[in-house]
């Protein structure tokens, strides 16, 4: 029952380490096996996701509009794969859309359960995500994790509660 309600998906953290993440199902069961089909029929949307991914449920819809399926992830940040702010984790085969100096970078640190890419409102595209994924990084190498972490922590809640930014 509990494999029905809360997923556990491979990523790539710190190091290239291996680690599970923690979701609510929000697409059908073994909606993986499906990924190629949805991408070869749809494409990619502009935020590099798969364009009318029909492997959603309508109850996933609203879960991952308001962040709920992200919830099971408090646990991962309570056992130390994820950070509280960072680049959001990513498969092996999504690490493949960034450069090796980008991945290289970026998996110094630990993945973050609140990413870094809703500190802006106006994210028009993936290039815009990883554009803002460099700058993260590159203030966090000039400030330091601690001091980055809390500008951008303060932004994004402001953007989320304030300005209304919903997720996907």
């Amino acid at each position: 029952m509990l494999n029905d309600l809360i997923i556990r998906i491979e990523m790539v953290g710190q190091f290239e380490k291996p680690i599970f993440i923690h979701k609510f199902r929000s697409m059908y069961s073994n909606a993986h096996e499906d990924f190629e089909k949805i991408v070869e029929q749809n494409g990619m949307d502009n935020i590099g996701k798969p364009a009318n991914d029909s492997r959603i449920t309508p109850f996933g819809k609203l879960i991952r509009k308001y962040f709920i399926d992200e919830i099971p992830q408090f646990y991962d940040l309570a056992i130390g794969n994820l950070s509280l702010v960072g680049i959001r984790p990513k498969t092996k085969e999504y690490w493949k859309n960034y450069s090796k100096e980008f991945k290289e970078c970026a998996l110094k640190y630990k993945p973050g359960l609140v990413g870094v890419h809703y500190f802006y409102l106006d994210h028009r595209d993936f290039k815009d995500i990883m554009q803002t994924e460099k700058e993260y990084l590159k203030r966090t190498e000039m400030e330091g994790k601690d001091k980055t972490d809390r500008k951008y922590l303060k932004k994004i809640f402001e953007n989320i509660i304030l300005n209304g930014l919903r997720s996907r």
